[in-house]
């Protein structure tokens, strides 16, 4: 193929504008606007046994509607044969279709060189497929448009790396997870994300935060920026007062480094039988679990790293501190990444153990995944009553146990790890509640569950699925979702008393828009007889 014809064959956005009737044309990637053409192609050939054409060449174009991390954000795809482009608009064939890509079941890419060459299956919910050819290239900038679109996500087991070529495969799952208008907060999307500059603009003269509710409100819909991070976790953890001075914070780092240092020396004077066994036992664990925690991020990675060897003294130090839980297995995940986003031991040490006597799941984690896992089931319930007739449908389900990991490391091992920040500090600004783990795990099921009602999936079968979709779920997503759940929980008038405790620990959801707090009603399987969950 000549030079200009290869060029003909990829066109630019900017040329398709004054191709394609659109509102507005701007980007493929970035925040998307009302509507917008994010793809466009040309001479891509579908197969029609009925044609006297084996292949039909046509025009394909893909446009987005509504923000780019709202769920509701649809994906529509258009394909026109280049004879009805030819003849004015006329298709005297029929051949011309439309899909909304938010109704299908999955997208299959299937490369043959490392141009971008290929096959574009669409498959829907039905079973039924459509192939698209695109023998000049092009799938490898569409696949840049599905990694933008928040409505799917790869299979779990796909890379996301370069595009492999000679047969290479890509699939991605459709996410199925409807939000009402009047489910959305007021506030969603009208804040941005807590920037640096921000952050120095808040204080006063005497370098106490302002308006601290509005900070926490900042970073509950929109998140805190990398660079904030180490400023803002200890007062979101508690190590300072959200009302603070810098003289205060001053005294607070002097009088907690003294402390550490004198847990330090008690650990190294340890001499007695009895307490040396025990720190070696204690060791052992620790240096067993430190060697596999986050070796790949950059902060723990490669031979003889110093942050290591911190991360082992401060779990050391805490089972010096806290002789009662002393160490427990999955605390190096909690730790790591407070370590490493503020780069101080003792800042880290203190943080970790702040969290630690809030956690209810390493001081009773039997009790606490009985009770936790209950009061989601009562959410999934009244919010999802489709995939919770099904689980109780097949009794071991009904347990959720696919849950019990998310609570007992704070999602830490369900999401990449900027992607754990967000939930984390989404969690400490207790906006709204003090339970927002329970509508994070919500969301996760209603985003990311349909799968085991549609295949009938087994108690097994629901555990793999969402252990096999660990580091493949989009936090910008789940929390879009659990902030609506959260809203909508908020205006309900009655509720279960089986979730009273979840009223009782989001009474600010009500009193933020000066409502009643909702009446409680029992019923024929409310907390004085139902089942509970045996773990």
């Amino acid at each position: 193929m000549k030079k200009r014809e290869r060029e003909e064959e990829n066109i630019s956005i900017s040329e398709a504008s004054s191709r394609v009737p659109s509102r507005i044309v701007e980007k493929m990637a970035g925040v998307w606007s009302e509507e917008t053409v994010v793809y466009c192609k040309n001479n891509v050939s579908i197969s029609i046994r009925s044609h006297e054409k084996k292949d039909v060449k046509g025009y394909l174009t893909m446009r987005t509607k509504g923000s780019r991390l709202s769920p509701k954000a649809s994906l529509i795809l258009h394909w026109t044969p280049n004879d009805k482009l030819k003849s004015g608009g006329s298709d005297p064939n029929g051949h011309a279709f439309t899909v909304d890509m938010g109704q299908l079941r999955s997208i299959r890419v299937f490369l043959t060189d490392g141009n971008g060459a290929g096959q574009f299956v669409l498959t829907s919910r039905q079973g039924d497929f459509k192939v698209l050819h695109f023998p000049h290239g092009g799938l490898d900038q569409l696949m840049r448009v599905l990694d933008e679109w928040p409505g799917c996500s790869l299979l779990p087991g796909e890379s996301k790396g370069n595009p492999r070529s000679d047969g290479g495969k890509i699939v991605f799952v459709v996410r199925h997870a409807s939000i009402r208008e009047e489910d959305v907060h007021p506030d969603e999307g009208m804040l941005s994300q807590l920037t640096m500059p921000m952050w120095t603009d808040v204080f006063d003269e005497t370098e106490r935060i302002r308006k601290p509710d509005f900070v926490r409100k900042v970073a509950f819909f929109s998140g805190v920026a990398p660079p904030v991070r180490p400023h803002f976790w200890p007062f979101l953890i508690g190590f300072y007062e959200m009302n603070s001075t810098k003289e205060e914070r001053e005294k607070v780092d002097e009088s907690r480094k003294k402390e550490y240092e004198k847990i330090n020396k008690e650990r190294a004077c340890i001499t007695d039988r009895k307490g040396l066994e025990h720190m070696k036992t204690t060791r052992d664990k620790v240096e067993f679990d430190v060697t596999r925690t986050d070796r790949t991020c950059g902060y723990y990675s490669g031979e003889n790293n110093p942050h290591v060897d911190q991360l082992s003294n401060i779990l050391l130090n805490y089972a010096v501190y806290n002789r009662d839980l002393a160490y427990t297995q999955g605390m190096s995940d909690l730790l790591s990444p407070l370590l490493a986003v503020l780069d101080d031991e003792v800042k880290a040490f203190w943080c970790f153990a702040l969290l630690m006597k809030r956690n209810e799941f390493f001081s009773n984690p039997k009790l606490a995944l009985i009770k936790n896992t209950n009061l989601l089931r009562d959410l999934v319930k009244l919010f999802l009553p489709e995939f919770f007739a099904y689980v109780e449908s097949v009794p071991p389900a009904s347990e959720l146990l696919f849950c019990h990991r998310w609570f007992l490391l704070c999602f830490k091992r369900e999401f990449l790890l900027n992607d754990v920040h967000l939930i984390w500090e989404s969690h400490w600004t207790r906006y709204y509640t003090n339970v927002y783990h329970l509508f994070v795990a919500l969301a996760i099921i209603a985003v990311y569950g349909s799968d085991v009602v549609e295949r009938k999936m087994n108690a097994d079968e629901s555990l793999m699925h969402f252990i096999h979709h660990a580091k493949y779920m989009h936090a910008d997503i789940v929390l879009y979702q659990a902030r609506c759940y959260l809203y909508q929980f908020g205006r309900l008038k009655s509720i279960p008393c089986s979730l009273k405790s979840i009223v009782e620990e989001s009474l600010d959801t009500w009193r933020s828009e000066d409502r009643s707090p909702p009446t409680l009603l029992c019923s024929s399987d409310c907390k004085h007889n139902r089942r509970t969950v045996t773990v």
